[in-house]
């Protein structure tokens, strides 16, 4: 029975050992530091990730469309609108890169899923889901990527 003891807490202390070599190892990764010219572009983001989780969340609780659609038209005009124009004159067009043209690709790609969802899909979840789902793919990968160039 001792024996059993001392091989159980050899193992816990090789484990143990992982866990805190882990732990050091996420304490040592820092956060990606923004630039302060991208502290704006960067919050607008958050919020732009915030209205995507508000749409899934809506389209979860069967939010009536008519209001789903409301909120997109109301995030559109009032803030993906200026936020996009901004995007593109002060970053996209000083920047010559592949992912600047994709990042204005998929601003089209949204700009033209919110005119579907106000043409023929008012009544459709699936254009809600993927306008939320290519919102969230854009900004994850401007704040991984792009942003990390600057």
């Amino acid at each position: 029975m001792c024996k059993d003891f001392q091989y159980s807490f050899a193992e816990f202390n090789a484990s143990y050992t992982n866990i805190f070599l882990f732990i050091i190892a996420i304490m040592k990764t820092q956060p990606i530091k923004r630039s302060d010219e991208l502290k704006v572009l960067s919050r607008e983001h958050h919020f732009g990730l915030l209205f995507a989780w508000k749409v899934r969340e809506g389209l979860k609780l069967n939010v009536e469309t008519s209001r789903l659609n409301a909120y997109v038209n109301h995030f559109w005009e009032d803030h993906l609108k200026n936020h996009f124009l901004n995007e593109e004159v002060l970053l996209f067009n000083m920047i010559n890169d592949p992912l600047c043209i994709q990042a204005k690709n998929d601003h089209i790609a949204i700009i033209t899923q919110i005119e579907k969802i106000n043409s023929f899909g008012k009544d459709d979840p699936n254009a809600y889901t993927k306008l939320a789902e290519i919102l969230s793919n854009h900004i994850y990968v401007l704040r991984k990527e792009l942003h990390s160039l600057i």
